[in-house]
C-alpha cells in the first residue's frame, strides 16, 4: 500500500480503523484497510466488487455488475450488508460532487468500540 502515502497507510495502520473509502482515477471506489485494498466497481447505476491485495468487506468479488436489489443480496450475509451501493452513493451525494472534494474525498470507519476525531493524532477507545 506504499503507493497511498504516509499519512494514509499510518491512518489505515491505527487499530481504530476498520477501513478508508478513497475515489481512483478510474472513477472506482478504493477501499483499503491494514491488510490491503479492494474496489468497488461502478459504472451505469450498478456496482461490482474486486479484492485486489485484501478482501475489507469479506465478499466474494462479482462476476458482473449488479442493480441495487443484487448489490443488496450480495452484501446481506457479510458484516457490510448494503455496502456497495452505499459506497457508491457516498460518493455522488450532492455535497461530494457539489463542492468537487470527491477526488480527494476520504470517508472512514471505525472499528467497534473506538471513535476517531477529526485528527489522526486525536483517536481513542470509548469507555463503557
Amino acid at each position: 500500500m506504499q503507493k497511498n502515502g504516509n499519512a494514509i497507510n499510518d491512518f489505515v495502520a491505527n487499530e481504530a480503523i476498520d477501513f478508508i473509502l478513497m475515489r481512483k482515477e478510474n472513477g472506482n471506489i478504493a477501499i483499503l484497510n491494514g491488510t490491503g485494498e479492494a474496489e468497488v466497481i461502478v459504472e451505469n447505476n450498478r456496482v461490482g466488487y474486486r479484492s485486489i491485495t485484501a478482501n475489507p468487506f469479506g465478499l466474494e468479488d462479482t462476476t458482473s455488475l449488479l442493480d441495487k436489489q443484487a448489490a443488496f443480496e450480495h452484501c446481506y450475509e457479510s458484516n457490510y450488508p448494503d455496502a456497495l451501493f452505499q459506497c457508491k452513493q457516498l460518493f455522488e451525494s450532492e455535497r461530494t460532487v457539489k463542492e468537487r472534494v470527491s477526488d480527494g474525498f476520504i470517508s472512514y470507519l471505525a472499528q467497534f468500540g473506538f471513535t476517531v476525531f477529526s485528527s489522526f493524532k486525536q483517536m481513542c477507545k470509548l469507555v463503557p
